[in-house]
């Protein structure tokens, strides 16, 4: 047999060995380029390269200023299931979330109320009273929903009045209805 052939072999088959071990790291290299130049990567691609980068925190914070509205969703998706009391990515990652409910687009400002409410926050309430009185109509629910979510004094109920405002109704509908109707309050 010739020996020209046998390299050939020889040397395709260290390749196909190489990329075959190699896989994982390829792919997540691969993930990585999506995540900083197409322009919606996926949750997939999020998920691979932050739970196995060494500094998830500083990955998720060059992400969010890439300033893509596609990306910081994604970005808000992964701190939805990964920035939770007592992980180290919660407190390193508060102002990003903070910075998600003045953002202006409604899926963030959603996923940046829900990551506040799961780590018990303190201006979550503050928050999602101000999105009751949002001039966008589809926001006003979040924050009643948020905020209807949330443990309340016994004998108040919050209650988010046709126009957006918040207002709280005493006991058991002893003066107005709950929000502003003549219906009795909440039992």
């Amino acid at each position: 047999m010739k020996k020209r052939p046998l390299i050939v072999l020889a040397v395709a088959a260290v390749i196909a060995g190489g990329m075959y071990l190699g896989k994982p790291a390829i792919q997540r290299t691969v993930y990585k380029w999506s995540l900083f130049h197409d322009d919606a990567p996926s949750d997939v691609a999020f998920t691979e390269v932050l739970d196995h980068s060494g500094n998830p925190t500083a990955l998720v914070q060059d992400l969010w200023k890439r300033d893509r509205v596609a990306v910081r969703i994604g970005v808000l998706h992964y701190l939805r299931r990964h920035a939770i009391e007592g992980s180290s990515l919660w407190p390193s990652t508060r102002e990003i979330v903070l910075q998600a409910t003045r953002s202006g687009d409604i899926e963030a400002a959603e996923n940046a109320l829900t990551i506040l409410e799961n780590n018990h926050d303190a201006q979550g309430i503050a928050i999602a009273t101000s999105m009751l009185s949002d001039l966008d109509p589809e926001l006003r629910p979040d924050g009643a929903d948020q905020l209807l979510q949330q443990p309340r004094r016994p004998g108040r109920a919050l209650c988010a009045g046709r126009d957006g405002s918040a207002s709280s109704a005493r006991g058991r509908g002893q003066q107005r209805g709950c929000c502003g109707d003549d219906q009795p309050g909440p039992r």
